[in-house]
């Protein structure tokens, strides 16, 4: 989870500084805009009431102009806010589409899923090093009989054809190296529920 946060704030840092700095400029600006009440008095919005318009105006919204009409002074500096903080909003949001798309985003989310998946085992299960022609039969028989099988496998297009097999069973599975031994533990060799590891490969 953390490795997550850290790659999700990492890719977007840059977006949430301009939005930040954008908004924080926009909405300084706007309380020092001089304004006019009802009674033809001049008023300059608070903090909030400024970065509540900004607010509106930077997500396209368009509340119009509240608590008063605006004077032509805060009008022109509303139209610079317009451009100033959309600008970077939509760049954020498109930061924000593009990270949903990364592949290493959607490894590691996956990879800490499969994880809490076998945390969460409630019966007896074997690890699987491998999902060939060998391995899957095994993990079909011991399905067939009931027993929780986790399976590590290199290839992508192994697991594939595991998700088009019909088991009785959800069969946590992660495509990793099973020689690496921090992908054993995330497959949960040290679960106090962990009957066995079984290799079958075709690679002395």
């Amino acid at each position: 989870m953390d490795s997550i946060l850290f790659l999700i704030l990492r890719r977007l840092r840059l977006p949430l500084i301009l939005i930040i700095v954008s908004f924080a400029i926009a909405t300084l600006g706007l309380t020092l805009m001089p304004g006019v009440d009802a009674n033809g008095n001049v008023w300059h919005m608070t903090i909030f009431q400024a970065f509540y318009v900004i607010s509106y105006t930077a997500t396209t919204i368009g509340y119009g102009e509240v608590p008063y009409p605006f004077t032509q002074t805060q009008r022109i500096w509303t139209t610079f806010s317009i451009y100033f903080t959309v600008i970077p909003w939509f760049y954020g949001i498109g930061k924000i589409i593009t990270l949903l798309q990364d592949t290493s985003l959607r490894q590691a989310m996956f990879t800490n899923r499969f994880a809490r998946d076998v945390k969460l085992l409630q019966e007896p299960f074997y690890i699987l090093c491998s999902y060939g022609e060998s391995a899957s039969v095994l993990a079909k028989a011991l399905d067939d009989k009931g027993m929780r099988v986790v399976i590590i496998e290199s290839q992508q297009s192994r697991l594939d054809e595991l998700e088009l097999t019909n088991t009785k069973s959800v069969i946590p599975y992660i495509c990793a190296d099973a020689k690496l031994p921090e992908n054993l533990v995330r497959a949960g060799v040290h679960h106090p529920l962990c009957s066995g590891v079984v290799t079958l490969t075709d690679n002395d």
